[in-house]
């Protein structure tokens, strides 16, 4: 649809890869014949804000930025051109003022790597909780005119690669804090606001990477959601037990970080692959399920397998070694 009023197009100029079309159409598809607001940095000849309207619809509010004050011209129903510099987070802030804070983001601006990272730095946190923001033509990233260079510090991509672990900035154990702090680059004043806090965590779904785009997709996300998934029916039975995970893939990790967190004891993973037992695997062992049964007599079982069918399975294999009381077989996926 986008790419086909793109080829159609007839009126004013729109500079845009064609590799770029079906990225747009991934992220901003949901948002069509909504009413959001939003921002395209970089007017240029005015082409694409006009192509904007007519993909989102009639409940659009388009707001182009641009530093060139010719760029005015553009304006049209539902379009409005502000003229400032990105990153000026002054004239953003008036942008926001005036205009609403912003659903989507779409950064085709100067590509400089200074003004992309401080654009983002002020207007990231002001996106909708569900909105999205793109930074476009990042090959600029790479080059020395623009501020860029492989693996050079200071460039949107190298700030991207931290913000991956920021991303992830739940899972960090306690005692790698000291580690990832001192390895994060220029992130380690943003690891300061994290910690304990989750900001970029909390409001991130994903990030993608593509030939010349990073997108973020938001998404309220709270601190404590693992936790909500195990807990209001299991945890008070979990609470002063020895618990055995059957499961030691990922799911079992998690279920494991998160009962540890809580004061839940995890004494070991059981599982079935020969290659696991009697590894150590998130700082705990792996055994077979009668050697956990025996060192673990008074243990409960907790289930940590996705598919329902081998959850069934292991849930028979757990009772038909002796262990009968059902009472203290719990499965992750039902909880």
């Amino acid at each position: 649809m986008l790419y086909h009023n793109f080829l159609t197009n007839t009126d004013k100029r729109i500079h845009k890869w064609i590799h770029y079309f079906p990225v747009y159409e991934k992220h901003f598809k949901k948002f069509v014949n909504e009413s959001i607001v939003f921002w395209e940095i970089g007017v240029f000849k005015g082409g694409s804000l006009q192509m904007w309207k007519r993909y989102f619809g009639p409940f659009v509010k388009i707001i182009g930025i641009d530093i060139n004050p010719e760029c005015k011209k553009h304006e049209d129903h539902q379009i409005h051109v502000c003229i400032g510099d990105q990153s000026d987070h002054k004239f953003l802030q008036s942008v926001i003022d005036e205009h609403g804070a912003p659903d989507i983001v779409l950064d085709d601006g100067s590509h400089v790597m200074e003004h992309v990272c401080k654009t983002f730095e002020f207007l990231y946190d002001k996106v909708s909780k569900n909105g999205v923001y793109m930074v476009e033509d990042m090959h600029t990233a790479y080059w020395d005119e623009y501020g860029g260079g492989v693996k050079r510090d200071g460039t949107f991509i190298e700030r991207c690669k931290d913000l991956i672990d920021l991303l992830n900035v739940r899972h960090w154990e306690a005692k790698q804090d000291a580690h990832k702090s001192d390895s994060l680059g220029h992130c380690r004043e943003a690891k300061q606001d994290v910690k304990g806090n989750d900001v970029f965590a909390k409001s991130t779904f994903s990030m993608s990477f593509y030939d010349s785009i990073v997108a973020f997709d938001k998404k309220e996300w709270h601190a404590d959601s693992l936790k909500s998934l195990i807990y209001p029916k299991l945890y008070k039975k979990l609470k002063n037990k020895t618990v055995l995970l059957f499961g030691s893939g990922i799911i079992g990790k998690y279920a494991k970080s998160a009962l540890e967190k809580e004061g839940v004891c995890v004494s070991a993973f059981v599982d079935n692959d020969k290659s696991k037992q009697h590894q150590t695997i998130d700082g705990v062992v792996c055994l077979p399920l009668e050697e956990a049964i025996n060192k673990n007599p008074d243990a409960v079982f907790v289930i940590t397998i996705g598919n329902d069918e081998m959850a069934k399975n292991v849930f028979e294999q757990i009772k038909s070694v002796g262990f009968s009381d059902e009472n203290r077989i719990f499965d992750f996926s039902e909880v």
